[in-house]
């Protein structure tokens, strides 16, 4: 996935669903490699699929959020969040969400309140501040957006290796800031795999 092979990850994720088939985080891996290639409409069916195996699943709601988001369903997207928040409480990755989630519905005021709460937090996870970095993007802060991602490469944090196929960052990846981290990361730039990058 992380090398541009998006279709054969894709592929190997259907065979672990099928060794698997009642592993909610399978299932939801599955949907969010969907989510990916830019069939949002599959990627909904197969988190629903998810869900229906673990209803309170953090890591299934929170890419069932932003799918909808990606689909444009946005009050569906909002009502996920609200979901994991009454679940997880006031946490840093279900305020992260709710920042992200509002800055693609274009509520930049309501995002940019949360953004500017999550910044005094201390040690952030990573999968908070790739979340946080999308925020940034979507809302056109490149540099903010870039600051996020360095303290997620500095923590280590395992989930900035999706950095290529996240389509909230298509608006920078032509910074030279994004080819520098994909290279210390030793990475390639691959392309995206969403129609709406193209």
């Amino acid at each position: 996935m992380v090398m541009g092979r998006l279709e054969e990850a894709i592929a190997e994720e259907r065979l672990a669903v099928e060794l698997d088939p009642l592993s909610a985080g399978l299932n939801g891996k599955l949907g969010m490699k969907i989510g990916w290639r830019g069939d949002y409409d599959r990627a909904l069916e197969q988190l629903q699929k998810a869900l229906e195996l673990e209803p309170n699943n953090l890591f299934v709601n929170v890419v069932l959020a932003l799918n909808y988001s990606r689909n444009a369903m946005y009050e569906e997207a909002l009502a996920t969040c609200r979901k994991v928040a009454g679940l997880y409480g006031n946490s840093a990755v279900s305020r992260a969400l709710s920042s992200l989630i509002l800055a693609m519905a274009d509520k930049t005021d309501e995002a940019q309140k949360i953004l500017s709460e999550l910044k005094g937090y201390r040690n952030l996870d990573s999968w908070s501040l790739i979340m946080l970095a999308e925020t940034c993007s979507v809302m056109g802060e490149k540099t903010e957006a870039f600051e996020f991602l360095e303290v997620a490469y500095q923590q280590r944090g395992s989930l900035l290796v999706t950095l290529n196929v996240i389509p909230n960052f298509r608006n920078i990846r032509t910074d030279p800031r994004y080819a520098d981290l994909l290279r210390r990361m030793r990475l390639p730039q691959v392309p995206l795999h969403h129609p709406e990058a193209s």
